[in-house]
């Protein structure tokens, strides 16, 4: 397949306006690295409703129950995403009450004028992609859900270290705004081809 061919698959364009949608956000609609992280979340979010509806799709497959599975899956979810966030607003808000204030105050802001569209996008996007590329082809045929829920969960993690990692990048560099949005991206990228590839590999059975 050519490079040409690549870029007309509709699922390689999704994830180019993936990846290019922070900075088209910077420099077009005026985010800030606030609602750029808060996008980033809410991509998590959608990424962890796509993984249990394909969990919940291969446990029923083996002719086993998934119940207990997701109930400790969104729950340490919650756990996590509640840690990130702790993470994320001591970068964002390092300096008090004031500057927190005025963070959560961007966050509605964004929540009233655009993450009531935004964010049930991103939930079709993934169901879309889910739908012409695990569900259509029964590609839950050919996982093992032990291996998918575990190596799942290493991605996730991996995630929270890459973010650790990151901010703490950030934190001691004096990096301009698309200086420290590109670090994202190229993190994001890393994930992407590396942890992300290995866990679905691992996940086969």
């Amino acid at each position: 397949m050519t490079f040409r061919e690549r870029l007309r698959n509709p699922f390689v364009q999704q994830y180019l306006l993936e990846i290019l949608l922070p900075l088209i956000g910077y420099f077009f609609f005026d985010w800030s690295l606030v609602i750029i992280a808060a996008f980033y979340v809410i991509d998590q979010v959608a990424s962890e409703i796509s993984f249990l509806r394909k969990f919940a799709a291969i446990r029923k497959f083996e002719n086993k129950t998934a119940v207990v599975f997701l109930t400790i899956s969104s729950l340490v979810f919650a756990a996590l995403l509640c840690l990130e966030l702790v993470v994320l607003l001591d970068y964002f808000a390092p300096h008090g009450l004031a500057r927190l204030q005025h963070v959560l105050d961007e966050l509605k802001a964004f929540a009233k004028d655009e993450l009531w569209l935004l964010f049930p996008l991103v939930l079709l996007m993934y169901y879309l992609k889910d739908q012409f590329t695990f569900f259509i082809p029964r590609r839950f045929s050919g996982k093992n859900s032990s291996r998918f829920f575990i190596w799942h969960w290493i991605a996730n993690f991996s995630i929270l270290a890459l973010i650790v990692l990151a901010i703490e990048l950030a934190k001691n560099s004096d990096l301009h705004d698309v200086a420290a949005i590109g670090i994202f991206l190229a993190l994001k990228l890393i994930f992407d081809f590396t942890v992300a590839k290995i866990a679905d590999h691992k996940s086969n059975k």
